[in-house]
């Protein structure tokens, strides 16, 4: 008869299995919407951007575990310099609704101008990803990079001007929901568990 560890091993596998065959069999249509607003569009103090759009959608055909690149939209100052109360962040929301669940979520990006003379530039970085539950319990991940935007020997660069233009992309992933542990590994591990006590208590004694 099989021992206990080689048992556990053999059902970690069959599952890793499973679940590795079900991700690739299973796709889906993610269809999302976004809206950009917040402090950043506005005048001093901070620098003033101005983007490519302020709303827009995408509509991607993604299989569990796959992740796919779109350029959401272009950035660039209003300014044509960057002055002191430029150098501290202000805030950029960009709000993504998931159709299908109506489940909606923000990323936050920070937004500033820098100096090395005699260059001056905008940053847009982002803090934490966006994570919305789709149907099936799995989830869309939505992470925006960074950029650096309005570059120019010593001003910045009009945003008519498109090598001026920074462009925020989208890492829009489908993941797996999480899988809960069966019932069966629950108990083998409640088991583990009572032996290593039974074990601790006789070497004591």
């Amino acid at each position: 008869m099989a021992n206990l560890p080689t048992i556990a091993r053999a059902m970690a596998v069959a599952a890793a299995v499973t679940l590795m065959s079900g991700a690739a069999s299973l796709a889906a249509t993610i269809q999302a919407t976004f809206n950009l607003s917040g402090p950043a569009y506005a005048v001093d103090p901070g620098l003033q951007i101005g983007t490519s759009t302020t709303s827009g959608s995408f509509t991607l055909n993604l299989s569990l575990g796959q992740s796919q690149v779109i350029n959401l939209f272009d950035i660039w100052s209003m300014e044509n310099q960057v002055n002191a109360d430029d150098l501290t962040p202000r805030a950029l929301f960009a709000d993504f609704t998931l159709a299908g669940t109506g489940a909606t979520g923000t990323a936050m990006g920070l937004v500033n101008g820098s100096i090395s003379a005699p260059f001056q530039w905008g940053n847009i970085n982002w803090m934490a990803p966006v994570i919305l539950q789709a149907q099936g319990g799995n989830q869309v991940v939505i992470s925006l990079t960074s950029a650096i935007f309005g570059f120019a020997s010593g001003t910045l660069a009009s945003g008519n001007q498109p090598f001026s233009n920074g462009h925020v992309l989208a890492v829009v992933s489908y993941i797996p929901a999480p899988v809960p542990l069966p019932a069966a590994g629950l108990m083998l591990v409640g088991a583990l568990g009572g032996i290593v006590v039974v074990r601790r208590r006789r070497s004591k004694v």
